[in-house]
């Protein structure tokens, strides 16, 4: 009874949860998307490649118009390349974070995608073979804050490889020029100078820390054979490393990527995508049916703001009216169709808030006879939604949270007069606002 009980619950809090999302799935939706020529088919590809060097590129394409069977269009195939990264530019730490100039970072961030499948679907419910390409780009502006953070960040990393060098270096002269005969006088000379390292490049004063890390560095290290000295040697930089890590902040490669994946200040993302359908299967006669374009422009606050949000998105569809009344005849289909919409996130503690508003809005000309000159007339129709959610939620512990959500949805199209949205849910299992774990 209990398992059925509990079973009832968790079915019933996806559900409500499912719903409460419902608003930030069509935010989703219009953020500028990772592969922008996969998003135009509508299909999940089986094979992604991304290679990283111009050689892979031409392999990666040889091979799959190998596996295409007899169809010049590969079936759910989808390609991602960045020509920057595919050679080796030299960079320092710093201008790898930082680029110099704006153009910097669009030539950088430049990525040009490719996606194809056999299995297009169109209104008749027949399949077909189309190909879309895209491309996409990024900027971003750092504040003042995040450039220091970054700099202390390099400069840990700067003063691990510095000590790490350093104490390797001195060791391996000493070994390579026999100044010793013993493993237990090369054991000593080790902790001698790991210790006067960490004095002089770690700037430690703690007597008791020094002396604790370089006998964790000397534990940790396999026997040395005088003989056979490589596995000693092979293994001295990790473990070396491995316990300066855990002195200057914890390991240093986390927190460098944590502040990587958590970057404050301004970015716009950017890309275009075009679609080519061969409605027919025949590879000489096509369509290019839609092009979209998308922009996603965000900010991360920092200091006493760092538990803002704030996201906005951008996208525009340009269809192509002959195609879709020819082969989706039945569909409603705008020539001209912008998608906008915003979000603010905020969090205190166990509290949250969050306002979305998502709007579209589309437009095309539709043939109205002709004049009395024999002109062609058209009139223009159009259509414009918007859908707005403010929603509430309180931890009540660390598995149950307490949500209540107000706004309204976009129209229904049965019932579209019932675009309330007002629900209070209690979603159990699934963190909330101070879960830290998503």
């Amino acid at each position: 009874m209990y398992e059925a009980m509990k079973k009832l619950i968790t079915y019933v809090g996806i559900t409500v949860y499912s719903f409460c999302l419902f608003g930030q799935d069509q935010l989703n939706k219009l953020k500028t998307p990772s592969s922008p020529a996969a998003s135009m088919l509508d299909v999940q590809p089986t094979v992604i490649l991304q290679p990283k060097s111009f050689k892979a590129l031409e392999t990666a394409v040889f091979t799959s118009m190998n596996d295409s069977n007899s169809s010049i269009i590969p079936n759910n195939f989808s390609l991602e390349f960045t020509p920057y990264w595919a050679s080796n530019h030299g960079l320092s730490l710093e201008d790898y974070i930082n680029p110099s100039s704006s153009l910097d970072q669009l030539g950088r961030n430049f990525s040009i995608s490719v996606a194809s499948t056999q299995s297009f679907a169109l209104g008749n419910g027949g399949n077909s073979e189309a190909i879309a390409f895209g491309v996409r780009s990024k900027v971003f502006y750092p504040t003042k804050k995040d450039l220091k953070i970054g700099a202390e960040a390099i400069q840990a990393i700067d003063k691990k490889n510095e000590l790490a060098t350093s104490i390797q270096g001195s060791f391996n002269y000493t070994f390579a020029n026999a100044l010793f005969t013993t493993p237990k006088e090369y054991l000593v000379y080790l902790k001698n100078v790991t210790d006067t390292n960490l004095r002089v490049i770690g700037n430690l004063k703690n007597e008791n820390l020094i002396d604790s890390i370089s006998n964790a560095i000397i534990s940790r290290l396999p026997l040395l054979d005088m003989d056979k000295p490589d596995p000693f040697l092979d293994s001295l930089d990790v473990v070396i490393i491995s316990e300066i890590e855990k002195v200057i902040k914890g390991s240093i490669l986390e927190n460098f990527k944590t502040y990587l994946g958590n970057r404050q200040g301004f970015s716009m993302d950017f890309a275009a995508s075009t679609l080519l359908n061969f409605p027919t299967n025949n590879f000489e006669f096509s369509y290019a049916p839609r092009m979209s374009l998308w922009f996603t422009p965000s900010y991360n606050f920092g200091g006493s703001l760092e538990f803002l949000q704030f996201l906005t998105v951008l996208r525009y569809d340009l269809y192509d009216l002959n195609y879709y009344q020819k082969y989706f005849p039945t569909s409603t289909t705008f020539k001209n169709n912008l998608n906008y919409g915003f979000a603010i996130n905020t969090q205190f503690r166990n509290i949250a808030f969050n306002i979305e508003v998502v709007g579209r809005s589309s437009n095309t000309e539709i043939p109205a006879g002709l004049d009395s000159e024999g002109n062609e007339l058209y009139r223009r129709e159009s259509e414009s939604d918007i859908q707005y959610v403010g929603s509430v939620s309180y931890n009540l512990r660390k598995d149950l949270v307490l949500s209540y959500s107000l706004g309204k949805k976009f129209d229904p199209i049965l019932n579209p007069s019932n675009t309330l949205v007002s629900l209070i849910a209690l979603n159990l299992g699934f963190g909330g606002p101070g879960d830290k774990s998503k």
